[in-house]
């Protein structure tokens, strides 16, 4: 029976066929639909309030209008499906790339997702990160068949607009460059102090680290470098790349196949 209620009561949230009011006694005074409308409404300002915390840069750049026109578009057509406000906003990034008038800017739909991926870097589990030398420390006979396990903060966001350097003008509260497209790739994680920091990478980096997760072993990511720059250049940019991964503390372990 409460099971039932509960199912008609989130039904009626989402504007979908319901049967709540049967289950709602008449206590006067305040009509029943009255009743569930101001609870609808609560709930409905309580989902818009998480996507306004979840995407601080994100609800400035849009200003007070459009923003409300997202969010009730959102909050009707992704309704909440988990327990936690934490994932309500996690398809916003899709919802923009496919909805008027947003979509005509693809700046916008970028902006969400650089923010959702900060969001992600931030709450990822923690995981012991290898030091600085544990590359040297490694025997050479075991560096071909090595592959690297990375921090699961790390994440890949490559974009086709400038909306990085937009984000910090606006966190900055300075009047954000104009949108531009031009590809870019970044690297987003949360350090061993628990704060989330991002860097630009070039497209090298990130084919040889989309490549690394993949699983591919210390030789394989080396004969790709082979196949991208001149040879001898290979070990030197290898070692450059693989300290500033270690540095930045995205290296949890370097994993040696028997």
């Amino acid at each position: 029976m409460l099971e039932e209620q509960q199912q008609h009561l989130m039904a009626y949230l989402r504007n979908e066929e319901s049967q709540i009011e049967e289950h709602i006694s008449d206590q006067g005074g305040i009509d029943i639909e009255v009743r569930l409308g101001i609870y609808r409404n609560a709930y409905r300002m309580r989902l818009r309030e998480s996507i306004e915390v979840d995407h601080p840069v994100l609800g400035v750049y849009l200003g007070d209008d459009l923003f409300d026109l997202m969010a009730n578009e959102y909050v009707k057509h992704c309704p909440s499906s988990r327990t936690s406000l934490r994932h309500f906003a996690d398809q916003l990034p899709g919802f923009l790339a496919r909805t008027e008038p947003f979509n005509e800017h693809g700046q916008i739909p970028e902006l969400a997702r650089f923010e959702r991926l900060l969001m992600t870097a931030f709450d990822a589990a923690e995981a012991n990160r290898l030091s600085s030398e544990a590359l040297a420390e490694l025997p050479v006979q075991d560096w071909p068949d090595t592959t690297l396990r990375f921090h699961p903060s790390m994440q890949i966001f490559s974009t086709a607009w400038n909306v990085v350097e937009m984000w910090q003008a606006i966190r900055e509260e300075r009047e954000p460059p104009p949108p531009i497209e031009t590809t870019n790739h970044w690297l987003v994680w949360r350090n061993s102090g628990r704060l989330t920091e991002f860097a630009s990478i070039t497209l090298l980096e990130t084919e040889l680290l989309q490549r690394a997760l993949q699983g591919k072993n210390l030789a394989e990511l080396c004969e790709f470098l082979a196949e991208q720059i001149e040879e001898t250049r290979v070990a030197e940019t290898f070692l450059q790349i693989m300290r500033s991964w270690l540095s930045k503390g995205l290296v949890i372990s370097l994993h040696t196949q028997d």
